[in-house]
């Protein structure tokens, strides 16, 4: 719900898999922002120390639970949703890849992108905005990481499918998909540069530095917010994410 804070309207903002990464520095962002933030996270990260603060709520718990997610959202009823959590997988070629690495992103996070959006809408969470975290490895691949790309394709047209329900029933909610490229400063793109510099006999530095400009995830954290202060219809429904800034894809 929206609250009141030194005269301002700030929004309630959940965000999944705080523990590390993309999600604690969205976090992060967003409370330094003045907004109030749910967090959800198997474990707990540096995060969660600060959990019953005034602005910050942290819950220990599997992004892929349903039940989770409908109490959640029952209670809370966020302006905005953050479906981050995911797994890092298996790095390593398609020759190496068994079964259960090749699928672990679908069963992570394809499988909370669809319980959590599946349970806003049943709850008709109407006036949300729901933001999907794919990855640029949707539109380009990623032959190193198993079904990873395909996964991260999968959320970004899954947006497209609630928004369509959605609207079919008289839901104003609201998807935003962005697609950030790799970084350097999580544990998931420090094993993928690695992997690819290797691959091309290049250090993690040097294979990073031929991705173009310098991208962190307090780039990407602050990227996000600056979208969802446009008004909805002043934005597109899925942005590329780099060091250079943002760009609408479709």
């Amino acid at each position: 719900m929206i609250n009141q804070k030194d005269g301002m309207m700030t929004r309630t903002v959940l965000v999944t898999g705080t523990s590390k990464g993309f999600g604690e520095a969205i976090a992060e962002e967003f409370l330094a922002a003045g907004e109030k933030v749910v967090g959800v996270s198997r474990t707990a990260g540096p995060l969660a120390d600060r959990s019953g603060a005034a602005e910050l709520i942290h819950h220990c718990g599997d992004a892929t639970d349903a039940e989770l997610a409908t109490a959640l959202l029952s209670h809370y009823r966020p302006e905005v949703l953050i479906l981050n959590a995911g797994t890092i997988g298996s790095i390593a070629p398609i020759t190496e890849q068994s079964w259960a690495s090749f699928s672990a992103t679908w069963e992570t996070d394809v499988k909370a992108t669809l319980v959590w959006c599946q349970a806003a809408a049943r709850l008709r969470l109407s006036g949300m905005t729901i933001v999907i975290v794919s990855s640029g490895a949707a539109m380009g691949g990623s032959p190193y990481s198993g079904g990873y790309s395909g996964a991260k394709r999968m959320q970004w047209i899954m947006a497209s499918y609630f928004k369509d329900e959605c609207d079919r029933l008289g839901l104003e909610i609201d998807f935003l998909t962005i697609l950030p490229r790799i970084t350097g400063d999580t544990d998931l793109s420090r094993a993928a540069a690695e992997a690819y510099g290797e691959r091309y006999s290049l250090s993690a530095k040097d294979w990073l530095a031929g991705l173009g400009s310098p991208f962190d995830r307090r780039k990407l954290a602050a990227t996000l917010r600056a979208l969802l202060d446009l008004a909805p219809d002043e934005r597109a429904a899925a942005y590329a994410i780099n060091g250079d800034g943002f760009r609408e894809v479709a």
